[in-house]
């Protein structure tokens, strides 16, 4: 069990909420968004846009969730359809269309990924071509190698259509 934070990003210039996330650390996830300023995406065009007048967006709590990452994913989809429904202008309204999406989150452990997917640990093995003890010894934070580690990454990137490296996956402890 872990702390993850419901988060708000709002617009500094009319106070509108654009963006509902969630995260274990906040500061980290604010430098994260602000990398994605200048893509091509609705939130990289909106934080461009702040950027070019020498604003940032403010970054507000929302709610402080205890318990499981599945828990804290639900509670980001309650804030975002209540945003939803107050007319807000959400650059990420994918949530409210699937109460849990299947994105990657930079936060999240091995278990946190391959539980998100529906996997046992046997498919995650049979998925990265790994013998299933090995998939339990890097779940229980035993060193693994970093060809194994690589290829868990693989499989990941593979079912969520995202490239996802070793160090994307936390808690795993992979020797050098």
């Amino acid at each position: 069990m872990s702390t993850r934070y419901v988060y708000a990003l709002i617009d500094v210039r009319d106070d509108s909420v654009r963006y509902i996330g969630v995260t274990k650390d906040t500061f980290a996830r604010f430098d994260q968004h602000m990398v994605e300023a200048g893509r091509e995406t609705p939130k990289g065009l909106w934080l461009s846009e702040l950027q070019e007048l020498g604003l940032y967006p403010r970054l507000e709590i929302l709610e402080t969730v205890t318990g499981t990452r599945r828990a804290a994913l639900e509670r980001e989809r309650y804030w975002t359809v209540k945003f939803v429904r107050l007319g807000a202008p959400l650059v990420n309204v994918t949530a409210v269309n699937n109460p849990f999406p299947l994105q990657f989150d930079e936060e999240a452990t091995i278990v946190e990924l391959r539980r998100d997917l529906g996997w046992s640990q046997n498919e995650l093995a049979r998925r990265a071509r790994l013998n299933p003890n090995t998939v339990r010894k890097a779940e229980n934070g035993e060193p693994i190698s970093g060809q194994t580690a690589t290829a868990i990454a693989e499989a990941f990137s593979e079912a969520f259509g995202k490239r996802i490296l070793v160090r994307d996956i936390e808690e795993l402890n992979v020797t050098i």
